[in-house]
């Protein structure tokens, strides 16, 4: 079967849905497959490879043109997606939902047609129309979404494909661990993500000066980069938190799994709507307590009082004193720790994951 997946952003480029795709991606191709990926570059980081992990991957200049409303870009993404699918001729077509994707998608749609599967991630807000996002799900074969509450934004977007609609939610592979790693001699937080004001690494850092008040000796990492690194590095500055909270960067991925081995507790303090949480079930998988927002998908993904806690988002009292109460009690940590591993390796399997999506491929590229 030949898949053709249109996404907003790919591998090296990072974040949940860049995360997860350029897993399936290839898992896909490992069960003979013939994938291809058609994707933008990103304003920011424009290069990026033309094959990862033995999957072409053809990188439009499209987002900056459409952002900057420039007819003749916009053109010549999309003459450029119409060569790459005649030259494919694709089996089923993928698409990977948020970013103006749709646009693509819709403006080539007569060009190689194949039967469509759209995977809901990012969606707009209630009370917002989208009738493009109508148009697309009215089109598709198959509309998957990672979290209830995408599901739910999807249907109410178009409520007469409700009945082709279903929940996969977005798994990894099992993590491979380091050995002789063990947990922090001291409480040490970790945060992980893109710098970015939506995912709350302000309120992280807000809430440990309240930690640090009482337990001088914890420490927190934040992993990730994105346009906040400065401003996040003058807050820590200005609450005399030099040498408590630590902004690492963007590490590589034996580095981070030491990190998640280490952690005591791991945050996810997002303000707005997550479509699920990958990095929360990350920190599961290393049997790390997550301490998350009460937000979007978050909760279907951490189950409060059993694998983490959950609080209301941008309750910064909340999130502080919840960092002390699993900071304060080794047994409430272990357990939470040993529940989430075990949630993340039987709810959230990838074979389970991939199983799911081949199933649907199969099914709508026979229709």
């Amino acid at each position: 079967m030949r898949i053709l997946h249109i996404t907003p952003f790919y591998k090296p480029d990072v974040g949940g849905m860049e995360t997860f795709t350029s897993h399936l991606v290839p898992e896909l191709q490992r069960r003979g497959h013939e994938n291809l990926v058609l994707t933008s570059r990103r304003i920011d980081a424009p290069g990026g490879p033309a094959e990862v992990d033995g999957v072409p991957v053809h990188r439009l200049d499209y987002i900056v043109p459409l952002y900057n409303k420039d007819a003749g870009g916009i053109l010549r993404a999309k003459k450029a997606a119409e060569r790459i699918k005649q030259e494919f001729q694709p089996d089923v077509i993928v698409v990977n939902l948020g970013g103006p994707m749709a646009f693509l998608y819709l403006s080539t749609e007569n060009t190689a047609p194949a039967p469509l599967v759209v995977i809901a991630h990012d969606l707009s807000a209630p009370g917002i129309s989208v009738p493009t996002l109508r148009q697309l799900f009215g089109l598709a074969s198959h509309v998957t979404a990672v979290s209830a509450a995408r599901l739910r934004d999807a249907q109410r977007i178009a409520p007469e494909a409700a009945s082709r609609m279903s929940i996969v939610h977005p798994c990894l592979p099992r993590r491979e661990f380091l050995p002789g790693v063990a947990r922090s001699a001291t409480p040490l937080a970790l945060m992980t993500g893109r710098l970015d004001a939506v995912k709350g690494f302000d309120l992280a850092i807000e809430a440990f000066g309240r930690v640090h008040r009482e337990l001088p000796h914890a420490r927190l990492v934040l992993v990730g980069d994105g346009p906040g690194f400065q401003e996040l590095h003058s807050q820590i500055n200005q609450l005399g938190l030099d040498g408590v909270v630590h902004l690492a960067g963007y590490l590589p991925d034996s580095q981070l799994t030491r990190l998640y081995q280490e952690a005591w507790v791991s945050l996810v303090p997002s303000r707005h709507s997550e479509s699920f949480g990958l990095v929360a079930l990350e920190a599961m998988q290393a049997a790390c307590p997550v301490i998350a927002s009460d937000t979007g998908g978050l909760g279907e993904v951490v189950v409060d009082g059993e694998t983490g806690i959950l609080f209301p988002k941008e309750d910064v009292q909340q999130l502080a004193a919840s960092i002390l109460d699993l900071f304060r009690n080794h047994e409430l940590r272990i357990r939470m720790g040993e529940a989430g591993r075990r949630r993340a390796e039987g709810h959230f399997a990838w074979e389970r994951c991939v199983a799911a999506y081949e199933s649907i491929l199969h099914r709508v590229a026979r229709q």
